[in-house]
């Protein structure tokens, strides 16, 4: 397979068994997976030895470009504009501090990172409260690959973090930058690195040489460095590990279906580009009566110096200015590749990017092809129902599965920090046991659209079938209704007065009614 065959070039450190497949893939979604292929794609021949493909970089990447562009489709419908969704509890105190963590710490771009990451099978989140000596704390959120990342979980809550760990090989010279003590000799030997995160704090141990490790008569024994590192004592290992679609380490990397056609598409796109190129530059042959036949010679774009003469046995270089002679028994024609090959690859190239979406669930909508018929919400999400279901997974590995995770670690922190978001103390009180995620519609509803939810939520209130407040639940993230309740404390109230307006008004006018005539004459 060609993709184990490229992957096999990229550095594997026996030390860190999982890195390699992390880092291979993430290659993959950063375009530096060819970065390590011997050859370019227009080098054919290595002196006398044919290259194959397998050992080339294409200089297209039509699939490797579409394996993103799926991802980005993931991501997109999970997170992206109008698709991340609203906090959801009766505390209003709770509400408005989760949506001021959400806009200070930028956890809409962060979520989108780690969704986009994740896909590799796995991807950390981590939550840092830094604070100044005597002053108020602030919060961020980072999001790490987990190439040297490792998750320990409590054994009798699985799905309890109660330890990160990160250990990582650097040269001497990044870890006197770090600021320790490295011997001039050994800036060039491999150090190891190490930081663990858990409930009490994030510990940072003294750097050692590789060497030392492997040493069986004495090997080293991890010292913490107690001036680099933090006691926080926030009683929670302050990070949330996301391992694919399930709770392993890691998960199934979510475009593994497609990684070997999007290779194959890469090469033969990277054909066509060639194809084309000779076709412009089409080979010349010439015949010529001569006891030494004319050899063909690579062409260099150089002018020959006797333009018009082409000594027998040697090449000629062809540019407008060249003039062929030979005699009347010569003869020269041009060698051209037809045109039939370079339209059926075409077409099996879009026929297998289509096939390539389908596989990894992508968006299937081309903007070209939608008719007027076919572009309301229910259409397109019909249209669309693989990538739907795909995201409807995503939304519970990253939505109750990591997003909830987060906030109610936020909330945490604030009832026992005193912490500033949007350069206002955070102040949280009472509790949060109802905390959950109200999603949007994948897509936007129409005017008819929003016409026929409107007559049909009306027919099942009328009917008895469903109550008014659940009818509100069913539009409030269309609507932008934060709080259902209070919504629908709003619509009574206004109801009840319109309904005081319109007694008054029949009162009124039954006042100042004319007198009916009985037709009896005094």
């Amino acid at each position: 397979m060609s993709f184990q065959i490229i992957a096999a070039r990229h550095p594997h450190d026996k030390d860190f068994p999982r890195a390699h497949g992390v880092n291979v893939r993430l290659s993959l979604l950063n375009g530096t997976f060819y970065s390590y292929q011997p050859y370019p794609f227009h080098q054919e021949y290595a002196g006398n030895e044919y290259i194959p493909l397998h050992d080339r970089a294409p200089n297209t990447h039509t699939g490797t470009n579409q394996l993103r562009t799926v991802i980005d489709d993931h991501v997109s419908m999970l997170f992206g504009d109008g698709h991340f969704p609203e906090v959801d509890t009766a505390n209003a105190v709770v509400r408005k501090a989760t949506k001021d963590f959400i806009k200070d710490v930028g956890l809409v771009e962060r979520m989108r990172e780690a969704a986009r990451l994740g896909s590799v099978g796995s991807v950390g989140i981590h939550l840092k409260v830094l604070q100044r000596p005597g002053g108020p704390a602030r919060m961020f959120v980072d999001v790490h690959t987990t190439a040297y990342l490792t998750p320990e979980y409590d054994e009798y809550a699985p799905d309890t973090l109660i330890k990160v760990t990160e250990l990582y090989k650097v040269r001497g010279e990044r870890v006197r930058e770090l600021g320790y003590s490295v011997p001039d000799d050994s800036l060039q030997a491999l150090w190891f690195v190490q930081r663990v995160w858990d409930e009490l704090g994030e510990w940072w141990f003294v750097p050692w040489k590789v060497e030392d490790q492997a040493r069986s008569d004495r090997p080293h024994v991890p010292v913490i460095d107690h001036d680099k590192s933090v006691t926080h004592e926030l009683g929670f290992c302050p990070w949330v590990w996301i391992g694919g679609l399930n709770t392993e380490i890691d998960g199934p990397c979510t475009f593994d279906a497609g990684i070997e056609e999007a290779i194959q598409l890469d090469m033969l796109d990277s054909q066509i580009g060639r194809a084309l190129k000779y076709t412009m530059d089409p080979t010349l042959l010439m015949l010529v009566p001569s006891a030494v036949p004319m050899m063909a010679a690579p062409v260099t774009g150089e002018t020959t110096e006797s333009a018009g003469q082409t000594p027998t046995g040697q090449g000629m270089a062809k540019t407008p200015s060249t003039v062929l002679t030979m005699d009347a028994e010569g003869d020269a024609k041009y060698l051209e590749i037809a045109g039939g090959g370079i339209e059926a690859a075409s077409a099996y190239i879009k026929r297998q990017k289509s096939n390539l979406i389908e596989t990894l669930h992508g968006d299937r909508v081309n903007p070209e092809e939608v008719t007027q018929g076919h572009q309301g919400a229910k259409s397109l999400e019909m249209l669309n129902s693989s990538l739907l279901m795909h995201t409807e997974k995503l939304r519970v590995t990253y939505g109750e599965g990591a997003l909830l995770r987060l906030l109610r670690m936020a909330l945490k922190v604030m009832t026992t920090v005193s912490v500033t978001m949007n350069e206002e103390i955070a102040v949280v009180t009472g509790g949060w046991t109802d905390l959950a995620l109200r999603w949007g519609d994948f897509y936007p509803l129409t005017p008819s659209d929003e016409d026929q939810t409107a007559t049909a939520l009306k027919s099942l209130i009328e009917t008895g079938i469903i109550s008014k407040e659940t009818a509100t639940k069913i539009v409030a993230s269309h609507y932008d209704i934060e709080n259902v309740a209070e919504e629908r404390a709003k619509v009574e109230k206004e109801q009840a007065a319109a309904d005081l307006r319109a007694q008054a008004q029949a009162e009124h006018a039954a006042k100042i009614a004319p007198v009916k005539s009985s037709g009896i004459k005094d």
